[in-house]
């Protein structure tokens, strides 16, 4: 980023044709470049967006790494200074492919996965896990090779655990509102209603 424009090609984009109205950027620090400073660590909100070639981008930015010409389609944005996030939302391996979050998904998160949680059933029973004391993990399990932009693609499994049991690994289905294990399931309306009885599913000594 230089100038306040943070500027990508826009065919990482255009099959979603960018459908989410973006309102800040998160810059992530990478462990091997920052050990021990590592995770999301600016902010900054977006002041505008813009589509349009890459020689139009004012100022022009440094030459491509990859060699884009100047007729390459772009977006780019501008941007207010960027700030410090405190606390630090720590970096994890492997890093998720998914490529945006909501504000609600930040202002909760503690790593980078949880960035993940925007969608309320699944922040529902990550939330649920560590309220009755299981140790849980999100991971991306996103459909395709690439970064992911649209939601209808995200896939999430969670590894829960409690002291003296094997981990159980959880998958939400999106189109059905279940979540599942090995041999169990369970509604997103369930688990509204029925918390106990459903993290009683989960953390049953025979399920994995």
């Amino acid at each position: 980023m230089a100038h306040g424009i943070y500027h990508s090609p826009y065919d990482k984009h255009k099959k979603w044709g960018l459908r989410l109205r973006a309102d800040f950027i998160l810059f992530i620090l990478s462990e091997t470049s920052f050990p021990g400073q590592s995770g999301v660590a600016y902010e900054a909100a977006i002041k505008s967006v813009h589509f349009g070639e890459r020689r139009e981008i004012d100022p022009q930015p440094p030459a491509s790494s990859q060699g884009a010409s100047d007729q390459k389609p772009y977006i780019w944005f501008r941007l207010e200074n960027p700030k410090p996030v405190a606390p630090l939302r720590k970096y994890v391996k492997p890093m998720p492919r998914f490529a945006f979050t909501t504000r609600l998904a930040f202002n909760e998160a503690d790593n980078v996965a949880e960035l993940l949680l925007i969608r309320e059933p699944e922040r529902r029973f990550y939330r649920e896990c560590r309220n009755a004391g299981f140790e849980v993990a999100v991971h991306d399990e996103s459909i395709g090779s690439d970064q992911v932009f649209d939601v209808g693609q995200l896939r999430l499994r969670f590894t829960v655990a409690r002291e003296g049991r094997a981990p159980v690994q959880v998958r939400f289905d999106p189109w059905t509102a279940t979540f599942k294990g090995s041999g169990w399931s369970f509604s997103w309306t369930q688990l509204m209603f029925r918390p106990e009885e459903c993290l009683g599913q989960v953390g049953a000594p025979d399920a994995s």
